[in-house]
C-alpha cells in the first residue's frame, strides 16, 4: 500500500467553493494555489495588478499584501515540514527563472528569510549546524535582494522585505552557533531542483494536479514518457514510480479516515473520477491507477498491523476490494506493457497469501520484463517480512537474487536500494544485513548516482554498523544533511557527525 509521503501536505490546489470564505481569504488561497500551480504568468499578473492600483479589500488591507501571506501559508502544518521545503523553494526559484518580476524575487528572498527562522527557532536551543543555516539563508535572501534590486523595489514589499534580513542581521540577535558562515559565493540557493526530493515531489505534484483537474492527455503522456524512457531521478530511482504515487498519494488525502473506518464516500469519489478518466482516454496507466485505488482501498480496510489485530467485521470488505483490483488488472493485459502492473499484482499476491508456484511464476514475469523497475523488487521484498510469513532468510536470498539480475547496469546498487524499502523509517528493523554487502553496495549506487540522498543514507548506514572511517568519508561530502534520509530525525545526523568526528576508541555511541 502506498503511503500518504511528506509532500502531499504542500498544497491544496483546488479546496472547495466556500461562500463564507471572505475576500481575503479567497486572494491568500488563490496566490497559493497559482505558485503550486507553477502559474507564474497569472501571479504575475495578479501582483502587478495590485501593486498598481494599490487595490483594497472592503475591510481596507492592501491585496498585494494578502497576495504574499497567501504564499507565507506554505509549508501547510507541522508534519513533515522539513521535507516540504525542497519543494517550494523549487516552485519560487522556477518562478524566478522562467518569469522573472518584482514578486517572483522578493517571494523568493521572504522564503529563504522565512526557512532561517524555521531553522533558528523561538529559543536557544538551535544546533549549530542549524545556526549556519539561519546565516547562510538569511544571506541569500539578502543576495536576492541586492542582486534584483533595479527589478523589485518598484513593489513595497521589496523595501519591507530588506528590513525584516536587516532586523534578523542585527548584532543584537542572540547568536548560539559558536562561528557564523563564511561569506555567501554562491549567486542561487542551495537548493537545487535537481536534487533527489525536488524531482520526486516534481513529478508527484504535476501527476496529483493533472489527475485533480481531469486532464488525461497530461496524465498518460506523462506516463507513457517515463514507460518509454525508464527515466531515473538523481538518485537513481523510477520517476514512473513517482508518477503513481502522486496519485495514490492524492487519493489518500481526498479520503481521510472516519474514526479509523474508511470514508467509503470519498474513495467511491475516487473510483468514479478514475472510471472517467478510463471512458475518455483509455491507457495502460488509467487502468493500472484504478486497480491501485481498489488496492489501497482494501488495505485501508485491513490496516498495517498484523492479522491478529484486523476487527473481524473488516475482513470482508478488504478481501471483497482486493477481488476487485486483482481483476482489473487481468481484465488489462495491454497494462502489463507497465512495469507497475507487476508491482500492483506483486501487493495482491502478497495480500491474497499466494501459493509458492503462483507467487514464483509472477515474480519469473516481471523480473524478465522489467529488471531494472526497482518498485517491483520492493513490493516483493515487503512479501518476505516475517508478518506476511517471511524470513530474514529469505529476505537476504531475494536481496542477492535483485543484484545477479540487474548486475550488469546498476552493478551491486540493488542491494542497499531494495534493502531500505524495508528499513526505511525504522531504526530497529527485523533483518539486518551484512555491512560487507551494504557498504559495496552503497559504493556502486554513488558511483552511478552521486546524489545528496544517496550521500546521507550511506553515511546512516556507517555509523549503524559503526564503520567510523567510512562515516567520516562520507558526511564530509555531505552538502545538504536531509533530515528524511536520518528516519526523520535531525538529532540522528547530529550524534552520528560527532561520534564520526570524534577520535576516541568507543564505538557504541554511533547507534
Amino acid at each position: 500500500m502506498r503511503t500518504i509521503t511528506v509532500l502531499v501536505l504542500l498544497l491544496v490546489l483546488t479546496p472547495p467553493s466556500n461562500a463564507q470564505q471572505t475576500e481575503a481569504e479567497q486572494i491568500k488561497a488563490h496566490s497559493m494555489q497559482l505558485l503550486g500551480r507553477q502559474d507564474f504568468a497569472d501571479l504575475n499578473s495578479l501582483a502587478n495588478e495590485y501593486r498598481a492600483n494599490g487595490a483594497k479589500t472592503g475591510d481596507g488591507i492592501s491585496k498585494l499584501a494578502l497576495f504574499y501571506a497567501g504564499m507565507d501559508r506554505l509549508p501547510l502544518g507541522d508534519a513533515f515540514r522539513e521535507q516540504q521545503w525542497p519543494a517550494i523553494f523549487s516552485f519560487a526559484q522556477n518562478w524566478a527563472d522562467h518569469s522573472p518580476s518584482p514578486a517572483a524575487f522578493i517571494e523568493l528572498a521572504k522564503m529563504h528569510l522565512r526557512y532561517a527562522w524555521e531553522q533558528h527557532g523561538a529559543d536557544s536551543k538551535a544546533s549549530t549546524s542549524q545556526m549556519d543555516q539561519f546565516h547562510l539563508h538569511l544571506q541569500i535572501a539578502r543576495k536576492i535582494l541586492e542582486t534584483n534590486r533595479k527589478v523589485a523595489e518598484i513593489d513595497p514589499f521589496w523595501a519591507e522585505t530588506m528590513q525584516e534580513v536587516t532586523r534578523a542581521e542585527s548584532p543584537e540577535l542572540p547568536d548560539f552557533s559558536e562561528h557564523k558562515s563564511p561569506p555567501l559565493v554562491i549567486d542561487r540557493p542551495h537548493f537545487d531542483p535537481q536534487e533527489e526530493m525536488s524531482a520526486e515531489s516534481q513529478i508527484k505534484i504535476q501527476a496529483r494536479i493533472a489527475f485533480e483537474q481531469n486532464n488525461y492527455a497530461a496524465l498518460n503522456s506523462m506516463a507513457e514518457r517515463y514507460r518509454n524512457s525508464a527515466e531515473k531521478t538523481p538518485a537513481g530511482y523510477d520517476k514512473l514510480a513517482f508518477f503513481y504515487e502522486g496519485i495514490s498519494d492524492y487519493a489518500g488525502y481526498q479520503t481521510p479516515s472516519l474514526n479509523g473506518r474508511p470514508n467509503v464516500h470519498q474513495w467511491e469519489g475516487m473510483f468514479q473520477r478514475t472510471l472517467k478518466w478510463i471512458a475518455t482516454a483509455p491507457s495502460p496507466a488509467a487502468k493500472i491507477v484504478l486497480a491501485t485505488m481498489r488496492i489501497d482501498y482494501a488495505s485501508a480496510w485491513r490496516g498495517d498491523g498484523y492479522a491478529k489485530d484486523v476487527n473481524p467485521s473488516d475482513w470482508k470488505p478488504f478481501h471483497d476490494n482486493l477481488k476487485i483490483g486483482r481483476k482489473l488488472l487481468e481484465d488489462a493485459p495491454d497494462a502489463k506493457s507497465d512495469p507497475e502492473w507487476f508491482a500492483e499484482m506483486i501487493q495482491v499476491a502478497t495480500f491474497q497469501q499466494w501459493t509458492p508456484k503462483q507467487t514464483v511464476a509472477l515474480f519469473k514475469e516481471a523480473f524478465s520484463h522489467f529488471p531494472y523497475y526497482e518498485y517491483n523488487y520492493s513490493a516483493a521484498l515487503l512479501a518476505m517480512e516475517p508478518k506476511w510469513g517471511g524470513s530474514p532468510e529469505a529476505i537476504e536470498k531475494f536481496l542477492d537474487f535483485a543484484v545477479a539480475n540487474t548486475h550488469e547496469k546498476e552493478g551491486r546498487s540493488f542491494y542497499a536500494r531494495v534493502y531500505q524499502t524495508i528499513d526505511y523509517g525504522r531504526a530497529d528493523p527485523d533483518f539486518i544485513p551484512s555491512w560487507h554487502k551494504l557498504k559495496p553496495s552503497f559504493d556502486d549506487m554513488l558511483a552511478r548516482y552521486p546524489a545528496q540522498w544517496n550521500y546521507n543514507r550511506y553515511a546512516l548506514y556507517a555509523c549503524k554498523a559503526c564503520d567510523k572511517q567510512t562515516a567520516r568519508e562520507i558526511m564530509s561530502k555531505l552538502t545538504f544533511p536531509n533530515a528524511v534520509a536520518w528516519y526523520g530525525h535531525n538529532e540522528l545526523y547530529e550524534s552520528c557527525k560527532a561520534w564520526a568526528q570524534r577520535d576516541d576508541v568507543d564505538e557504541s555511541s554511533a547507534r
